[in-house]
């Protein structure tokens, strides 16, 4: 008969694969914060963006699976410690991309904004602009894990679609104190 389907939830806590890239802070990796900040915002009037790069272990996944379906769970930061520090979700053009690194983490210290990883626009997906201010996002990345599958797996690279000054997400990170608001990826495969 046909394979089962097989769902697997991959959430790490304490991720050295997640990351944050900060203009103000050029030359920085900065990983361990309790946030994923997506943003362009100002500090002391100097105006700067903070994009993400954010990557799961496909290890449990068999080689030569079929991936059926995957999908990117991102929760809303109960306490802002960025932005306006109210509103995780701010901004009147906060929509993001979701896009496939291909450059090769080098740990410790992978990526920095004076050296961000190359992406590839290819099947990249856009979290649409936020309606509420404390709203979680689901996103369908299916496309894009298959296509890491494929050519090696270096994660995802999330930035606004409009850097514009006042404009922010600001999601649990896999530091945050609450476990089941950690970013997940739920993958189902045959």
């Amino acid at each position: 008969g046909p394979c089962p389907i097989i769902p697997i939830t991959i959430s790490p806590t304490n991720s050295q694969n997640e990351g944050e890239l900060l203009s103000y802070y050029p030359t920085f990796w900065y990983n361990g914060s309790a946030q994923l900040l997506i943003e362009a915002w100002t500090n002391g009037g100097a105006p700067y963006n903070a994009r993400q790069c954010l990557k799961f272990d496909y290890s449990p996944i068999p080689i030569g699976a079929t991936i059926d379906s995957a999908k990117l769970f991102l929760y809303a930061d109960p306490n802002p410690s960025n932005g306006n520090f109210i509103d995780a979700m701010y901004g009147s053009s906060n929509s993001c991309y979701v896009q496939r690194i291909t450059s090769t983490w080098v740990m410790p210290n992978p990526f920095t904004w004076n050296s961000q990883p190359s992406v590839t626009t290819a099947n990249q997906v856009i979290i649409p602009q936020s309606t509420s201010s404390s709203e979680n996002s689901v996103i369908d990345v299916t496309s894009l894990v298959r296509d890491m599958m494929l050519n090696g797996n270096n994660g995802f690279f999330i930035r606004l679609v409009n850097e514009v000054t006042y404009n922010c997400r600001q999601y649990v990170s896999s530091f945050g104190s609450d476990i089941s608001k950690h970013p997940k990826l739920i993958v189902k495969y045959h």
